[in-house]
């Protein structure tokens, strides 16, 4: 995050992998990304304040989101729990801690970066984690015990709005669920906006790939 005049910056001759990684900028001073040579990536979260896209093709695996870092300004890159780099890593963990020498697979995958998020977040949704490769019809819809009472869920995929419904238990796509064969391969965004009182609408997204 914010390395001097380029995050990654890869010279004509070079070869670059990234791995299950959170590469970010604020500074708008410098360029998240350059490359004059070979490069490739698998799972990699990309983030950049001052920019709305990825100034790079992203692989079917990467994202483009916001990585919420607990205080990115301040040097402290913890991950909140509702960081889209939770349980999103490939494979196994490179090493069996992280930089402040934690058990590295906390969840069902490890998280990206370099600290692992050390208590398991309350699932929002069920049927969908965040990360998880899906094919066919999935069944998706809020979790009950994160929310006892409600009245309606919009849901949106990548920001367009694909289903709304009042009935229980709110399920995308109702009882035939939704059928992610519609879908065009890749990285998507599917966010649930979760009306719990007349006054109240609660928002949650998982990242997931098709």
């Amino acid at each position: 995050m914010d390395n001097e005049d380029h995050d990654i910056r890869i010279y004509s001759g070079g070869n670059l992998t990234l791995e299950n990684s959170i590469v970010a900028r604020r500074n708008t001073d410098g360029k998240l990304f350059g490359n004059d040579g070979l490069f490739n990536s698998d799972h990699v979260l990309w983030y950049h304040s001052g920019l709305s896209g990825p100034p790079l093709g992203l692989s079917l695996t990467d994202l483009w989101r916001d990585p919420q870092f607990v205080n990115g300004a301040g040097g402290n890159y913890h991950l909140k729990e509702t960081s889209p780099a939770l349980n999103f890593a490939s494979g196994a963990a490179t090493s069996p801690r992280d930089l402040d020498g934690h058990n590295r697979l906390i969840g069902v995958r490890s998280d990206l970066g370099a600290y692992e998020f050390q208590s398991i977040p309350r699932p929002q949704l069920d049927g969908l984690a965040n990360g998880d490769t899906v094919s066919g019809v999935i069944f998706v819809q809020p979790n009950r015990t994160t929310y006892p009472s409600v009245l309606l869920v919009d849901y949106y995929l990548d920001g367009v709005k694909i289903y709304s419904t009042k009935s229980k238990p709110f399920t995308l796509g109702g009882s035939v669920g939704y059928d992610t064969s519609q879908v065009k391969k890749g990285t998507h965004l599917l966010t649930a906006e979760i009306k719990v009182s007349k006054k109240e609408t609660r928002r949650t997204s998982v990242a997931f790939i098709v």
